[in-house]
């Protein structure tokens, strides 16, 4: 796995048990297809919008993901 993107999910996520780096990394990150500072930004960006739980960035990237699919039907 991405060492950066492991470094990452440590720094912003820090309580965040091990066996949930996955999780985290594939079910609301651009991760394995975005370069490391992208992931890195997504996920600085979750942790500022939400509580920093697991549940909380997976339930904002749903909500960022859904806008942008609302906004591109409307085009």
């Amino acid at each position: 796995m991405c060492e950066k993107c492991i470094a990452a999910v440590q720094e912003y996520y820090p309580d965040l048990p091990e066996d949930k780096w996955d999780d985290l990394l594939w079910g609301a990150t651009a991760f394995p297809m975005g370069s490391p500072e992208q992931i890195e930004g997504q996920l600085a960006e979750m942790r500022d919008n939400t509580d920093g739980s697991l549940e909380g960035a997976l339930s904002y990237a749903d909500e960022i993901m859904r806008k942008a699919m609302k906004s591109k039907e409307e085009m």
